[in-house]
């Protein structure tokens, strides 16, 4: 899971907030790389193949009032497809 996040961490450095998710899979996994701008967030579903996750509301998040963005990584293990790992 160490390599994983090495690489999701530099692979989020290009990613502008707002544009379109990144999804990449493999035979193992499928890793879903978002950065959204903090009016998009509250709410906001990810969804991969038929699986499905609903970010909190705002009052549930836990946001700078000065943030420009917030990052979003989703890994789906194709072996037991579940969320193993959820990011924020």
């Amino acid at each position: 899971m160490e390599v994983i996040n090495k690489v999701s961490d530099t692979l989020m450095k290009v990613k502008v907030a707002g544009e379109k998710p990144t999804v990449y899979n493999t035979g193992l996994l499928s890793l879903h790389l978002d950065r959204k701008l903090p009016k998009d967030v509250a709410g906001a579903t990810v969804e991969e193949g038929s699986s499905s996750i609903t970010l909190p509301q705002q009052n549930e998040l836990l946001m700078a009032k000065d943030s420009t963005f917030m990052d979003i990584q989703v890994i789906i293990e194709k072996s037991f497809l579940n969320f193993s790992s959820f990011i924020l």
